[in-house]
C-alpha cells in the first residue's frame, strides 16, 4: 500500500481533497478548501501529527504537517495541504490549533501578528 493510499484510508470520506499526489513516497500534497481542511485535521490528529511550517503561495497556503501513522509509527510522512480559498480565521485557528504557526503567520503578508495571550 502506498504512503498516498494510506493516507486517503484514514481520511475516508471524511474529506474530499481537490487533488491529492504522492510527490515522493513520504510525501503527500493535498489541495483542499478550508472546510475539507478542518475535516482533513481532525481526522489526521487520531495519529501523531505535527506542525512543521506553514508557507504563503500564490495559489493558497501550504501547511506542511508530520505525521506518525499507529500501526506504523517508525515511518513518518510529510503531508502538504494546500489550501485553496484561506482566509484570517483558518490562520488564527492554525495558531489556536498549532501554537508554533505563530511564528510562521507573522511571515504572511496581509495578515496582523497574532498575540496567543489573548
Amino acid at each position: 500500500m502506498t504512503s498516498l493510499n494510506k493516507i486517503m484510508s484514514i481520511l475516508k470520506s471524511k474529506c474530499t481533497p481537490m487533488t491529492a499526489l504522492q510527490i515522493t513516497p513520504q510525501n503527500i500534497l493535498l489541495v483542499v478548501t478550508s472546510k475539507d481542511f478542518w475535516k482533513c485535521l481532525q481526522e489526521l490528529c487520531k495519529n501523531n501529527v505535527s506542525l512543521r511550517f506553514i508557507e504563503e503561495r500564490k495559489t493558497g497556503l501550504d501547511v506542511h504537517l508530520s505525521l506518525s501513522i499507529k500501526e506504523i509509527p517508525e515511518i513518518s510522512f510529510q503531508v502538504t495541504f494546500r489550501i485553496v480559498d484561506y482566509t484570517i480565521n483558518l490562520v488564527q485557528g492554525l495558531s489556536s490549533f498549532f501554537p508554533n504557526a505563530a511564528a510562521f503567520i507573522q511571515e504572511i503578508e496581509g495578515f496582523p501578528e497574532i498575540n496567543n495571550n489573548n
